[in-house]
């Protein structure tokens, strides 16, 4: 296997299916076969802008992993279910498919 450096100013940046943000493609492996499997792609590996509170796109035939690199007090709710905390570098699995909203919870104090 081969690793190497890919430099930020190397990603792709690729409006969010619903208009809410942005996600900076990574890498890709888009080799799929539509007579084999109707996902949009294999794998992909990408960082999101989290810039506020709101659904996420459905992706059908898609498994989908959220790692939270920075920040904190994120949560999703999966298909109708209540919303599950998700801390700085825990990962959450969940269909694409399936209806999921994000809520970032901020504590403001006053000065």
């Amino acid at each position: 296997m081969v690793c190497f450096h890919l430099s930020a100013s190397g990603y792709t940046a690729m409006p969010w299916r619903n208009g809410a943000g942005v996600t900076h493609e990574i890498a890709i492996d888009d080799s799929t076969e539509p007579e084999i499997s109707p996902a949009p792609f294999l794998w992909r590996l990408s960082i999101a802008e989290l810039t506020g509170p709101g659904p996420f796109s459905e992706v059908p035939n898609v498994d989908r992993i959220f790692l939270l690199l920075e920040g904190s007090d994120v949560q999703l709710a999966v298909n109708g279910a209540p919303p599950h905390p998700v801390g700085r570098h825990e990962a959450m699995s969940f269909p694409g498919d399936q209806p999921t909203s994000l809520t970032i919870c901020l504590l403001y104090t006053s000065p």
